[in-house]
């Protein structure tokens, strides 16, 4: 017989006849074969269920709760299945590459508090090469909408955790005054740095290590290439304004549509400094987007009309040969316009923040 402390914790309370005879069942049989069903020979309708397990002494008796190891099971179990998921959708996409059919299209948006609205067809069908994504607006501005409202403020309280203040400006004015104090009190590979460690902040730790595993490799990158690109297009426009995906060449004279093209940034604009887009946005992107998520990333900032031309799927140029770090400041930066008001023969060959 077990002690009534073993029945206390293993144990269940069904039922209480009016004779007084108990119907328990055990909470955890590992071997659920062997559990039998029986009436009670006292009479009043109560049942019992046994298992082998119940005929065991006192000292046999479970010393530990086995839940934690059912728990820990479910996981695995669930992981397994994510990683399965994850490989047949990528197989998939990768078929549909090589095939041109569409893999996926997103629908416009309707919702008047969500513009633009866009409608992507990723791959088509009716010709061998790859379509641009139209992303279609009511007007030539992109009009931020609440869903862009909590991107900012999720991306500028990210930043202002890394550095330890924020502007009491609002809105995008704001964001821009804690990106010049990412700048402050540090060197160039420190705020570059320092940008990385805000953009891991923004995603799960697995979703990028699943993403940079399962995503990456399949289809020499172009999958993972494509789809980082439409994403960007899409959920990015509120800071850097309208975009468009299009088609870049690659070193190997292949071509994927893994292009994202910025018509007028915003935060160069606004920011009105090459060095705080070259170390806050572009070599930050450049980092994250290899590193952390094993798609090679280009980005080619155009400082005379502050577009910007991403290129998802090409390795950067090495320091010496990039260009935008050799770039002087804007005709707008307000500090280079302060040096030249105290000495105008001063010339400026490169912005001293690059």
């Amino acid at each position: 017989m077990h002690s009534a402390n073993y029945y206390s914790k293993n144990h269940i309370n069904l039922k209480q006849t009016q004779k007084g005879v108990l119907a328990t069942v055990p909470l955890i049989y590992p071997n659920a074969d062997n559990l039998r069903y029986k009436r009670s020979s006292s009479g009043g309708g109560a049942a019992t269920f046994t298992s082998e397990e119940s005929h065991r002494t006192d000292a046999e008796a479970p010393a530990r709760n086995r839940w934690p190891e059912l728990i820990i099971l479910l996981l695995v179990k669930g992981l397994k299945w994510l990683v399965c998921h994850v490989r047949r959708v990528g197989r998939s996409m990768a078929m549909a590459l090589r095939n041109h059919h569409p893999f996926f299209s997103i629908v416009s948006l309707q919702s008047s508090s969500l513009r633009p609205s866009a409608r992507i067809s990723c791959l088509s069908t009716r010709s061998n090469s790859i379509e641009t994504v139209e992303l279609k607006s009511s007007s030539k501005e992109y009009s931020p909408g609440v869903l862009d409202d909590t991107f900012l403020n999720v991306f500028r309280s990210r930043m202002a955790q890394e550095i330890g203040w924020d502007s009491e400006k609002p809105g995008y004015d704001g964001l821009i005054d804690v990106a010049h104090h990412i700048m402050i009190g540090r060197s160039n590979s420190e705020a570059t740095e320092a940008a990385v460690r805000i953009l891991r902040s923004l995603f799960p730790p697995l979703l990028l290590e699943l993403y940079k595993m399962l995503i990456s490799p399949i289809a020499g990158g172009e999958v993972a290439a494509v789809m980082v690109a439409r994403v960007t297009a899409l959920s990015c426009q509120w800071l850097m304004g309208r975009c468009t995906v299009n088609s870049v060449d690659l070193p190997n004279g292949s071509s994927w549509s893994s292009g994202v093209f910025v018509e007028k940034c915003k935060y160069l604009e606004e920011s009105k400094c090459v060095g705080v887009c070259i170390n806050t946005c572009k070599l930050p992107t450049q980092t994250f987007f290899k590193e952390y998520m094993g798609v090679p990333l280009v980005m080619e900032p155009n400082f005379s009309d502050y577009s910007c031309q991403f290129k998802f799927g090409v390795l950067p140029p090495p320091p010496e040969d990039d260009n935008a770090l050799k770039e002087p400041c804007l005709q707008i930066c307000p500090t280079a316009n302060r040096r030249k008001e105290v000495n105008s023969s001063m010339e400026v060959s490169k912005c001293p923040k690059a």
